[in-house]
């Protein structure tokens, strides 16, 4: 008797998860909701598995000092893709970090203002001009 190394994959499930901002609010959110729903149950009648639709996973953060203000200073620092939000790691591991690995770090916290973090960013591109040498 011979026994097979795949594995029965009617009996498995997949869960399709969706995330999104929390701070686009209910307007936004149930378009997305329903787009993914839809995907799910393509997926569902396409794939040996079983696709179960998740609802849609928002963020839990609210940004600090203001939505205005943290978005402007993302954007002003380039809107990176690989941003990092986490209540595991103090600033001050970022900055031990950054400086170890000698890479930026621009924070945006409570403190932050809109003409502050210009300035830093502004001063940032000096520092690392000037490091690079003439």
């Amino acid at each position: 008797m011979t026994t097979s190394i795949v594995p029965d994959l009617a009996t498995k499930v997949v869960r399709f998860l969706t995330g999104s901002q929390g701070l686009y609010g209910d307007e936004t959110l149930r378009p997305v909701a329903e787009q993914s729903r839809q995907v799910a149950a393509l997926l569902d009648d396409a794939l040996p598995v079983r696709v179960e639709w998740m609802p849609v996973l928002t963020s839990v953060w609210k940004p600090r000092p203001s939505y205005q203000t943290s978005a402007t200073a993302w954007l002003t620092a380039g809107a990176a893709h690989h941003t990092v939000l986490t209540t595991a790691a103090t600033a001050e591991m970022f900055e031990d970090f950054a400086r170890i690995v000698e890479t930026e770090l621009l924070l945006i916290d409570g403190e932050t203002t809109v003409r502050g973090f210009e300035h830093q960013v502004r001063w940032n591109n000096a520092y690392y001009r000037l490091a690079q040498g003439f």
